[in-house]
């Protein structure tokens, strides 16, 4: 008894009651419930668990909280209840239940009972806290639209009661108590993630650090003799340990310095990712080392199995998107499970919520055929350069159904559970900073640049002095004493403006300053050749155009320009092309010459050649290659127009010459206005190839059909009904369809 004669007691079982109460409350169920009713109820559920004691109601009423009520309505109520209930076998829900039905009936008779009794449960209820005990207790569920529901019964009362305007007010201050213990809460763990990153960071970088040794180590000639461990020059032997304008690959791990710690950032970010799953995002300025990152430093990281437990076994794939991801996706899949291409694709296509099991498929099937433990594996899946998705020109609205269909499946990837209940991919993706808007467009990504982006910052100077030194270093090169401090000095004027997109211009002086090297010396005449940091590129590319004949510079432009792409809002990004592709466009001059032009710039690693496609090697040569920014900064709206002709006509020709992809219209006059300027200047404007020029004179075709057509029913009509044609609907279907611009230019 003397638990009920405490007053502190008496409330927490009150509580008790009010929260049970919220426990049982589901989606809907009390989203009608207002005024008497809902007041009953919730006085009920606070009182119930007092009379599970069993003891006389008057004991009840006279102690603890109660005792506040004196011989209130609310007492009377309660003795004459329980001495109406005593003898039932009830208890539990159903005494609550009861309890509120007779609350119930006294306050719907709306007398002075009623009223007296109201301002008793108030009483109650304020001695309670019985607002704040909702909120928290609605809070604690987790689930949003019941305690939405909560809060606004709950508020309901306060609204239609004067007695109840406190529970608004005992809302509100439950509500800045929670919000005040989870900042305190979220302040303190950040300061222990912070730790922890930092920490995990650290003991990564030690890891590597003595993974590198033990493998160096292991490596012992035949008579067991150590190998020399002071002598790091003599591991590269690849030629050239600096890579220019490419990225970095897998196979230049060996050679890839300055980001080592960012590497292990990214590890363990990976690392506490792997069990939940989801999207990471790793984005930064175009020649912030994205690429590279990821191939040379995440790829080996995770093959090596140190920086994420099991990892060394999981495959592992690297996808730019073209321009046809969900085929790009499925290729791959195929490769790594042996299912068909075609099947995966149009399957990703028509149910990419299904894209876990794909994926899961090809998993098992890699570790079946590796004899790998399947359930412990997981696809490691790089989508680099994901910005082409938004750049290549796709079919609309198809193209926009393939786009949201792979971005889908991506997702759906990272995050749905399979087998041991983890996602079936880690799923990183690599995309430009400037394209983060169009990215936040999309939901399956707006919530992995909310929580899952890893931003690749620029390189400090430190990082920049070992991206000098550690590839020389490795590859038993020394250093002019001189020349390190004078590149820094380029990086640091070179980056006053755009501190994270330097390093392929350092890349390309290095690589040019290794060219012109004095034995195995790098020298800072061989950087001055080399134009430096600021015009490494710039003197790389006009080497080349200058060595072309004149006839193959204007040729080159061509080709040149054909690999970059310009989006709606004017922003140029280098695009994949095929050689085919590139060869059209100048059928006179024949595919060697084609081919001789796109090997000198891929000789200098201006150009990367790829079986039968072709690209730019990096962005940066839009930018750094005065010649070419001028060349493309001519007519952007021009080359904008153009990428968009060249992708609908690419489309009309894919789906069958079909007559719906066809310009009409003030479209089709806009176009025909910027051919002709195009065909008077066709050095400076684009050219249009025959798949362009075929699509243009079909557009052309069409409203003179549609008066053929118009023309053939009349006379018809009029041999029918005896009546004559007039002239002028002859001379308009005779009109000669070789007058159009493009035919002219076709002609000429």
């Amino acid at each position: 008894m003397s638990g009920l004669t405490d007053n502190h007691a008496q409330m927490l079982r009150m509580q008790a009651g009010l929260r049970a109460w919220v426990a049982r409350v589901t989606v809907g169920s009390v989203r009608g419930l207002r005024g008497n009713r809902l007041l009953a109820l919730l006085c009920a559920a606070a009182v119930a668990p007092v009379f599970v004691t069993a003891l006389p109601a008057a004991v009840i009423a006279g102690t603890g909280v109660l005792s506040s009520l004196g011989g209130g309505m609310l007492s009377i109520l309660l003795s004459d209840f329980y001495a109406r209930s005593r003898d039932s076998a009830g208890g539990g829900d159903d005494t609550s239940a009861g309890l509120a039905a007779e609350i119930g009936r006294v306050l719907d008779a709306g007398d002075a009972n009623a009223r007296a009794l109201r301002a008793d449960i108030a009483a109650l209820l304020q001695e309670i806290d019985a607002g704040g005990t909702v909120l928290r207790a609605a809070w604690d569920e987790g689930n949003e639209r019941v305690r939405d529901d909560v809060i606004t019964v709950i508020g309901s009362l306060g609204a239609e009661f004067d007695e109840l305007e406190f529970l608004v007010n005992d809302l509100a201050r439950a509500a800045a108590d929670i919000q005040q213990s989870l900042d305190a809460q979220h302040s303190d763990i950040r300061v222990v993630m912070d730790q922890n990153s930092q920490q995990s960071t650290e003991i990564r970088l030690i890891s590597e650090n003595v993974g590198a040794l033990l493998r160096r180590v292991s490596a012992r000639d035949g008579d067991g003799a150590a190998p020399r461990l002071d002598v790091a020059g003599s591991r590269w032997v690849h030629g050239c340990p600096y890579r220019g304008l490419l990225p970095f690959q897998e196979s230049d791990a060996e050679v890839f310095y300055g980001r080592e710690r960012v590497t292990a950032q990214l590890t363990a970010k990976i690392a506490g990712m792997s069990a939940r799953g989801g999207l990471l995002i790793v984005t930064g300025a175009s020649g912030a080392g994205k690429s590279s990152l990821l191939r040379a430093g995440l790829l080996p990281a995770l093959a090596r199995g140190q920086q994420v437990g099991g990892s060394q076994s999981w495959p592992r794939i690297t996808i730019t998107p073209t321009a046809s991801p969900l085929t790009e996706l499925a290729t791959h899949l195929a490769a790594l499970g042996g299912g068909d291409a075609a099947t995966i694709r149009d399957g990703l296509r028509a149910h990419p919520g299904d894209a876990h099991l794909a994926v899961w498929s090809a998993v098992l099937a890699d570790a079946d055929r590796h004899g790998h433990d399947g359930s412990q594996s997981r696809l490691v899946l790089i989508v680099d350069q994901f910005e082409q998705v938004f750049t290549l020109h796709h079919p609309e609205p198809a193209g926009e159904d393939d786009r949201q269909a792979f971005i889908s499946a991506l997702r759906v990837a990272a995050t749905t559970a399979v087998g041991p209940g983890r996602p079936a991919a880690l799923v990183i993706i690599a995309v430009r900073g400037d394209f983060w808007d169009r990215c936040a467009r999309y939901p399956e990504l707006a919530d992995a640049l909310q929580d899952g982006q890893f931003v690749v910052g620029p390189m400090t100077e430190s990082e920049l002095r070992v991206a000098i030194t550690g590839p020389a270093d490795a590859a038993g090169l020394r250093i002019e004493p001189t020349l390190t401090e004078t590149i820094l000095g380029d990086l640091n004027a070179a980056g006053s403006e755009n501190a994270a997109g330097v390093l392929p211009l350092l890349s390309q002086a290095m690589s040019l300053t290794w060219d012109k090297r004095e034995g195995d010396q790098l020298t800072s005449h061989g950087y001055g050749l080399a134009g430096g940091v600021s015009h490494a590129i710039e003197t790389s590319a006009e080497q080349v155009y200058d060595a072309l004949p004149p006839a193959d510079q204007g040729l080159a432009r061509e080709l040149l320009c054909a690999m970059t792409v310009a989006s709606p809002d004017g922003r140029f990004t280098r695009r994949p092309a095929t050689r085919a592709g590139l060869a059209a466009i100048h059928p006179d001059a024949g595919t060697a010459r084609v081919d001789a032009v796109l090997e000198a710039f891929a000789a200098e690693r201006l150009v990367v050649l790829d079986g039968a496609s072709a690209q730019l090697s990096h962005d940066a040569l839009l930018t750094a290659w005065p010649r070419l920014h001028g060349w493309l900064n001519e007519d952007r709206a021009g080359w904008i127009l153009d990428g968009q002709l060249a992708a609908d006509a690419q489309a009309w020709c894919d789906n069958g010459n079909d007559a719906s992809f066809l310009y009409r219209g003030s479209q089709l006059a806009g176009v025909r206005a910027a051919t002709e300027r195009w065909a008077a200047s066709p050095d400076r404007y684009p050219s249009l190839t025959g798949i362009k020029q075929a699509f243009l004179r079909a557009s052309e075709l069409v409203p003179r059909q549609a008066t053929f057509a118009l023309f053939s029913n009349t006379v018809r009509s009029r041999a029918f009904w005896g009546t004559a044609l007039p002239s002028s609907a002859i001379q308009v279907v005779q009109v000669p369809l070789g007058r159009t611009p493009w035919a002219r230019q076709q002609r000429s």
